[in-house]
């Protein structure tokens, strides 16, 4: 019932279609709670942060695309275009702040409650810097910042970047076309390969299928190095085991499980 009445499909059953809709029959607004405030000419809507701010009363970072119940209100015009204010209450602490369209931006402003969270801006001239982290701590002014060196250093390893990009681009290309130059070659070489280990790895699936029903492992038992081809170094992990030191129970445990397992075979 409640689902159909959100929806506007509920019709109460004293009404009658001569007495009109049944919103004005039942004396509320179509929009329902979100128009409580429209006689102040406030709407409840939801609004979606477009960036990250900081709360002014808890200080906690409200990330964007955070989704809130917003007063919206006309507050001016823009030429033709109205400008709009979001009174919005933080999730963690209840504090109010506001925030506004500038359509001459084609932006938004955070007016009072809160700040705007501080992200660095990509400049649209291509002075070499895009995307180069520079340390602030070094420089000593704002005029070594724009001077014509830096400009020219900036640009000269974004050069050498470049350069060393695309030598390792055609170093790739070039064993990529090497590989592939023979595509049907190489296709037989990888189903020969691929037909070789393939009694192995059946070999392996069995002894691995026989140990879990066995101990009742669910997780798959992995092929050891001796099978893979992989010989043992003092730097690898596998001859650390022969380091690990068992209790006399855990020792008792397995000798009477192998005897066991004697008995049964």
């Amino acid at each position: 019932m409640a689902e159909r009445r959100a929806t506007n499909k509920y019709y109460p059953p004293d009404w009658d279609p001569s007495q009109g809709s049944v919103n004005a029959y039942i004396g509320q607004h179509p929009l329902r709670d979100r128009a409580r405030k429209l006689n102040e000419g406030i709407l409840i809507v939801r609004f979606e942060l477009p960036f990250s701010i900081w709360c002014g009363g808890c200080n906690s970072l409200l990330s964007t695309g955070l989704r809130f119940n917003a007063e919206k209100k006309k507050i001016g015009s823009y030429y033709t275009t109205p400008v709009w204010s979001f009174r919005l209450k933080c999730r963690e602490c209840g504090h109010w702040f506001e925030i506004h369209t500038n359509p001459k931006d084609s932006a938004y402003e955070v007016v009072s409650g809160a700040r705007k969270r501080a992200m660095p801006e990509m400049s649209n001239e291509d002075d070499g810097t895009a995307g180069e982290i520079v340390d602030l701590s070094r420089v000593e002014d704002s005029d070594n910042k724009n001077s014509l060196l830096h400009k020219l250093e900036a640009l000269d390893a974004r050069k050498q970047r470049d350069k060393r990009t695309m030598e390792r681009l055609s170093t790739l290309q070039t064993a990529s076309d090497n590989q592939w130059k023979d595509s049907d070659k190489t296709n037989a070489h990888l189903r020969r390969v691929f037909r070789a280990g393939r009694k192995e790895r059946e070999e392996h699936q069995r002894q691995s299928d026989e140990i879990r029903s066995r101990t009742g492992i669910g997780v798959p038992i992995l092929p050891s190095m001796a099978n893979l081809g992989i010989k043992k170094t003092k730097s690898q992990d596998v001859p650390m085991d022969s380091l690990a030191e068992f209790s006399q129970a855990y020792a008792e445990l397995t000798s009477s499980s192998s005897s066991d397992d004697e008995q049964l075979n």
